[in-house]
């Protein structure tokens, strides 16, 4: 990782073999802040950890925790948490969501509309957790609203590796870099590290990063494209004029396969036809799983039966499943909500809605083919 120390003498000092545990998990993409302090009209935060992925774009403000006793109860805010011995503690997510409201007010404020004009700054989401070393296993845990809990630090820097954000904080020009990383440095009163000169970032854009699997697939569609026409010109070349073509060959055109790899479609074409029916299908998930999922459902065959979006045109599954997670406020991930990948959801769903719909071999991209009577169950 990419240590950005409190600058404040006062500030308390992380444990060098924190530090390192998280060195040895964590590679330079991610920007850390240790023991920040950050200001806003309401409170003056001291935030443990935040940490910035910049491959990814996203931030979260981790809260640490380290009791005498095993964790017994995790409870969400509003609560107190137990140990094993029956002590009670003060709830560390109801902190830690209290900084999270400092560092969103400061972000607002100081850094978004200088480094990140483009966005909705009232759209970026910012995760929050607590770790705790005591949190074991046997530990009974609360469903929470926001954020997560988390005993291992593997798996806490597994989730700052690999969460998504809807809108996702990237660099668009690595000129910038420099200025973004002396204003969070500032922002959040930590010195910038010397070797940020050396670190990943200047490797790749990570915006250019986001967009990699759709030129990838681009790519490959493109070469496919290309053995096509290198096979006619291969026939026409080589095959004796005396042997007349197939007619299948001539006038017939070769219909799709289904489950090839497609031309890969522009992910936000009809993004306007799934918030439109996000928007009359969905609502926060608020603990009710099956309710939520059952909105999910109404909302795909509204989406897969939509006039707007042809028959047999590749839709992205990524922008499908981006309308979905705008809904999400407490970092579940589809695939834990659904129990299963969310291709594999679409197409039993697809099915047992009577939607003739087909995935990929990239499990990208879907695509419905519809009859002249087709009406959705």
């Amino acid at each position: 990782m990419l240590h950005f120390p409190s600058a404040s003498k006062a500030a308390h000092v992380s444990h060098p073999a924190d530090i390192a545990k998280l060195n040895e998990l964590l590679n330079d993409e991610v920007w850390a802040f240790s023991n920040c302090r950050v200001q806003s009209p309401k409170r003056i935060a001291e935030v443990d950890w935040l940490f910035y992925n910049t491959r990814l774009g996203t931030i979260l403000v981790s809260e640490w925790k380290r009791y005498p006793k095993h964790v017994s109860q995790v409870r969400d805010e509003g609560d107190v948490w137990l140990l094993e011995d029956g002590s009670v503690q003060s709830n560390p997510v109801e902190q830690v969501a209290g900084q999270l409201d400092a560092v969103r007010w400061a972000l607002r404020q100081k850094v978004l509309d200088q480094f990140f004009p483009e966005l909705d700054a009232h759209r970026v989401k910012i995760f929050q957790c607590v770790y705790s070393p005591q949190i074991t296993p046997e530990t009974k845990k609360e469903r929470l609203r926001f954020g997560k809990v988390y005993g291992s630090l593997e798996d806490m820097c597994t989730a700052v590796m690999t969460t998504v954000s809807p809108e996702p904080l990237l660099v668009n020009e690595m000129s910038a870099v420099v200025g973004l990383a002396e204003a969070l440095g500032k922002l959040f009163r930590c010195k910038v590290p010397d070797s940020l000169s050396d670190s990943i970032i200047w490797q790749h854009n990570p915006r250019e990063s986001a967009n990699f699997w759709e030129r990838t697939s681009n790519i490959h569609a493109q070469i496919a494209a290309l053995h096509g026409q290198l096979a006619e010109l291969i026939r026409d070349e080589f095959v004796p004029q005396s042997i007349p073509p197939r007619v299948a060959e001539v006038d017939m055109p070769v219909p799709p396969i289904a489950g090839k790899t497609p031309q890969t479609p522009k992910p936000n074409i009809f993004l306007h036809v799934m918030k439109r029916h996000s928007a009359s299908s969905m609502a926060p998930l608020n603990g009710d799983r099956a309710a939520f999922i059952a909105g999910m459902r109404n909302y795909l065959v509204a989406v897969l039966s939509d006039p707007e979006i042809p028959s047999d045109e590749w839709i992205s599954l990524g922008s499908v499943g981006a309308a979905i997670r705008e809904y999400i406020h407490d970092g579940t991930e589809l695939r834990e909500l659904l129990g299963t990948y969310f291709w594999k959801w679409c197409l039993k769903t697809a099915e047992e809605s009577g939607i003739n719909a087909t995935v990929d071999d990239v499990h990208q991209n879907l695509r419905v083919t519809r009859s002249d009577t087709f009406s959705p169950v």
